[in-house]
This record gives C-alpha cells, structure tokens and sequence, in this order.
C-alpha cells in the first residue's frame, strides 16, 4: 500500500480515535470520503490496531520492569504503608478508581498498589490457615452449647458476640456450627435407619 498523504492519514486518525473496530458500513463511508476503497481503509485500520496492540505489549513489559525493580514492601516509607493499611482495612478488595486514587495519592503506579492488595491478603489467608487447632474448654463449649440451642443458624451478629466471648475467630465459630449440625444430623439418620 502506497503512503497516503497527509491530510488523509489525519482524517483516517481521527476517525479511528473516535472508533478502532467501526462496521462495514461505516468502513464503506469513512473510504468514501478519504477518496479510498473499502479495502485499503480496512487494511489500514487493521494496522493501526495492530500498532496499538504492539504499543500496549511493550508498556505491559514497562509496567512489569517497574513492578520488579519496586514491588518489595521494603521500599514504601511508613506513610505510604499507613495509607494502603487505613484502605486495607476498610475495603480489602478495592476497584479500579480507588486504587487509581490510592496510587495518585501515595505516588505509586496502580499496578503497585494492586499488588500489595494482592500480597497483603494472600499473607493474611496464609496466616488464617497456619493458625494451630485449638481444644475447646468447658467454658466455650458452654457458650457454644447454649448458643446453639437457641440457634442452629445464628446470624453475622449473633457470631460475633460469640467472636467476642471465645476470642475465637468468625470463620472457627462457622466451623463449630457446621460441624455440630452434621454431627446431630448424622446421628439422627443413624437413629431411624436402626
């Protein structure tokens, strides 16, 4: 393909800003008045996608060469931790625009701040299942018992006053509940099938 002249390289510009993959039809118009058949204007913008496909490839590579060379906790100061902790802990898994907001306001990239989210919780979850078995005293069993006589399904609320109590977590109070239906449930069926 020959090279277009100015005027129409711009016009061709323009109209692929405004939309990269446009139909045939509108294909078939933007050829008309560039003074170009369909083919030509197709090619071209099959191209310029292609370019910016490339484009956004080599800038991935960028990001990740930054991400490797800045990604370490190591080098956040105590005010960038301070910040992406008070977010942390109101919002552990935060959209798009607040880690934009998150990384303006810390003068991190998004892509930082997305990964200390990332590692942030996958260090939590880590530390969750490493937590060592706990035996019960009479005293929790007691709460537990007394809890679930007046509620085999307790609510979010009704778990954390036990929370409170025990000084167990949530997720081991969910545990004790489960495990306590089946166990009741199984030796029901064991009941009626003798």
């Amino acid at each position: 393909m020959k090279s277009l002249p100015k005027p129409t390289v711009d016009y061709l510009t323009k109209k692929f800003t405004q939309n990269p993959r446009p139909n045939k039809n509108k294909l078939k118009k933007i050829a008309s008045n560039a003074k170009l058949n369909y083919k030509q204007v197709n090619i071209w913008f099959l191209n310029q996608r292609l370019k910016q496909k490339s484009n956004s490839n080599s800038n991935m590579k960028q990001t990740k060469t930054v991400l490797n060379n800045t990604n370490s906790s190591r080098n956040f100061n105590t005010k960038i931790i301070k910040a992406l902790l008070n977010v942390y802990n109101k919002n552990k898994y935060p959209d798009k625009f607040l880690k934009e907001k998150i990384a303006a306001k810390t003068g991190l990239i998004k892509q930082q701040v997305d990964l200390w989210f990332r590692k942030r919780r996958y260090k939590l979850n880590e530390s969750d299942l490493k937590q060592k078995r706990i035996n019960f005293n009479e005293k929790i069993v007691k709460i537990f018992l007394k809890e679930y006589k007046t509620n085999k399904y307790p609510n979010k609320s009704s778990k954390e006053r036990i929370v409170n109590r025990t000084g167990l977590t949530i997720q081991q109070v969910d545990t004790w509940f489960r495990k306590r239906r089946y166990k009741l449930n199984e030796s029901d069926k064991k009941r009626k099938s003798k």
